[in-house]
């Protein structure tokens, strides 16, 4: 092996728009082919092994596109703006390169531009082949990740030309993609789409170049406006809105003073943040993450909004507007939609389309609606201008309306019931194996988590402070009375004293689900939590059982569900974690908001790219490296705004609003 051979680990994802490829370590995507390397080497599989493709409005377009140059080795390669990959690959011979590799592969929103630049360096007349596999894909991005397959046959058609072939897919809902490959080098054997090949003669010092051009289309086009369901008087007047740049992107933080040890990490977050921008009509909203969640949901979108605040209010602004125009209009059973409801996240792919899966407007989230008030308040008290709460008035008033509604006849607590037809859980733990007594046994619905009476609590404080600045008295002084009632009736039914914190949740009798949890962080964010029990609160927050040393776990060591290597019954997520440093702060617990700041921007200096990772185990830090969920998205939006946060939280910039 080359000493100069370079064998990075990590997936390579690019992405503009709506529009992103997930490549492996090299720049490859396999399909289901064995990864094909520099000399044949076998290269270790990644995470997302079997996803990579590039992908369009939830679309894999295609699932294979792999080159095979034998002999040269990748030396150096960079992603330059989140779009353009740059790889230097070299054939040499005892240390000297006899031929050098250029490779410049830029991502379009409607496909890409891979270019090829072989240079003879040497003084020798040089011949080596290059070959290419490519397969079209055609599945929604849920088909590739397992959830569900179109049964229906998949009607395919494929034009050939000597520099080029189409292929047309037909969904089960009449939408047709298109996926056009073209080159510019006539083929000396083989044939596209299965296997391109090219041999390749140089002379000393001379350049041959191989540029394949990929085009992805889709008629008709899809909508993310969703112009047959928004009302248009919340677009903005705004014609157009461009990607911001990557500088002025990462200069709207500069208020914020950070440390030279972790520009590095600081400076790629950022990044990822600008990457995972959508476009919209009402401006940009960050997709959750990728590859699996390149769309808008309603609650990352708000706590991404929340955590970049006050240096991104265009952010803000724009997801509270497109929210708004998404709010639901009547009852669906099947999404779960309900008048005054904001969503739960919004999907293009062909499931949804199809209705095969519920996802296309999809509302089972029980604490979207309220975090949708308490940011709008949020918004204006940054801005310190109140006009977007006075817009949108018709909007929050419906979304208190909903809550008031989903309130519990006998505890006046926020619950919910799954319909059957989607997601078991509406709060954002949402594995059906949650929410469990101390025994290990499930709890039944209606169910009422502890975090989302904490967002109850502040959307109805938020609403009374709306009703005060509109000078309607009345509604202030009942939302005011309604918040402390509120607030007093949380407390007796949830705290559980002897284990100085919060129960998980009530089940259908009211009974508390008695074990330790990261949610009571979430309640010290919300100020639901009396002055006098924050101490006592705190302690248990950092206790062995929640506090890992990297993060807070989602559940206490000693529960009967606890897993360290389970995403809700004993994980630690970045961004749990840091909105308990919110609640911290806003409890005047400073010296613990500082513990928290060390543990995940050292989290996020251990991993090789730099990147937050959006889960990692629940190990004691004392005992193990961090451990990265492989399959969780990568990057990821609120795990990312997580670092933004936690400098605006240690450098108390507006300290009032955490």
């Amino acid at each position: 092996m080359s000493p100069l051979h370079v064998l990075p680990t990590l997936p390579l994802i690019l992405k503009v728009n709506e529009t992103f490829a997930l490549f492996s370590a090299l720049g490859q995507i396999a399909g289901n082919r064995t990864v094909l390397t520099n000399n044949d080497d076998t290269q270790t599989q990644h995470p997302f092994h079997g996803a990579e493709g590039i992908y369009r409005e939830e679309t894999r377009y295609l699932e294979e596109y792999q080159w095979k140059w034998p002999g040269f080795y990748l030396v150096n390669q960079e992603l330059k703006e989140s779009h353009i990959l740059l790889q230097q690959w070299a054939w040499t011979d005892d240390l000297i390169q006899r031929v050098g590799l250029s490779r410049t592969l830029e991502l379009f929103e409607d496909g890409i531009e891979d270019e090829l630049s072989f240079e003879n360096t040497g003084f020798s007349e040089e011949s080596f082949v290059v070959q290419l596999y490519v397969r079209e894909g055609f599945q929604d991005v849920l088909s590739v990740r397992g959830w569900r397959s179109m049964s229906s046959p998949r009607a395919l058609q494929r034009e050939e030309s000597e520099l080029g072939c189409t292929f047309s897919y037909t969904g089960s809902d009449g939408v047709v993609l298109k996926l056009s490959l073209s080159w510019n080098q006539t083929q000396d054997e083989g044939q596209l789409p299965e296997a391109g090949f090219w041999r390749v003669r140089l002379a000393p010092q001379s350049h041959w170049k191989l540029c394949i051009k990929i085009k992805l289309g889709q008629l008709p086009a899809s909508d993310m406006a969703g112009s047959k369901h928004v009302k248009q008087k919340f677009i903005p007047k705004i014609s157009e809105h461009a990607f911001p740049e990557p500088k002025s992107w990462l200069s709207r933080f500069d208020e914020l003073n950070v440390d030279i040890l972790n520009k590095r990490v600081w400076e790629q977050n950022i990044e990822d943040l600008r990457m995972l921008l959508l476009r919209t009509p009402y401006g940009f909203y960050p997709a959750a993450g990728l590859p699996w969640y390149a769309v808008p949901f309603a609650r990352d979108g708000l706590w991404v909004a929340h955590m970049l605040m006050p240096f991104a209010l265009d952010i803000s602004e724009s997801v509270l507007r497109f929210l708004a125009s998404y709010q639901g209009l009547q009852y669906d059973k099947v999404s779960e939609e309900e008048k005054g409801k904001i969503t739960h996240h919004l999907r293009k792919g062909e499931l949804s389309r199809a209705g095969i899966l519920p996802f296309l407007k999809y509302y089972a989230s029980v604490d979207s609606t309220p975090l949708f008030i308490i940011i709008l308040e949020n918004y204006c008290q940054f801005r310190n201008d109140w006009s977007l709460m006075k817009e949108l008035k018709p909007v929050w008033e419906k979304s208190l309306q909903w809550i008031q509604k989903a309130q519990h006849a006998d505890t006046g607590m926020l619950t919910f019931s799954p319909s059957g037809s989607g997601l078991a859980m509406h709060s954002w733990k949402e594995s059906g194996d949650l929410l469990t007594h101390v025994d290990g046994q499930p709890a039944h619905p209606p169910l009422a988590v502890s975090e989302v009476q904490g967002y109850a609590f502040r959307a109805f404080k938020a609403a009374s402070s709306f009703y005060e600045i509109l000078g309607e008295t009345e509604k202030f002084k009942e939302f005011q009375k309604r918040t402390g009632l509120f607030g007093k009736n949380f407390h007796e039914l949830f705290w559980m004293e002897d284990r100085q914190t919060y129960a998980l949740a009530l089940d259908s009798n009211a009974q508390q689900l008695e074990v330790l949890s990261s949610d009571p962080g979430h309640l010290l964010w919300s100020g639901i939590v009396p002055q006098e029990n924050a101490p006592a609160l705190v302690e248990t927050m950092f206790s062995k059982e929640l506090w890992s040393g990297w993060g807070i776990r989602t559940l206490g060591t000693r529960e009967a569900r606890y897993n360290p290597v389970s995403q809700f019954n004993g994980a630690v997520w970045s961004h749990d974690t840091a909105i308990l440093a919110g609640g911290l702060a806003h409890y005047g617990f400073h010296d613990k908001v500082e513990i928290i700041h060390e543990s995940l921007f050292t989290l996020a200096r251990n991993q090789p790219d730099g990147r937050m990772p959006q889960i990692i185990g629940g190990h004691d830090r004392n005992q193990f490296q961090p451990m990265p969920f492989p399959h969780a998205c990568r990057p990821q939006a609120w795990s990312a705004a997580s670092l933004v946060y936690l400098e605006r939280l240690t450098q108390k910039k507006d300290p009032s609003i955490c």
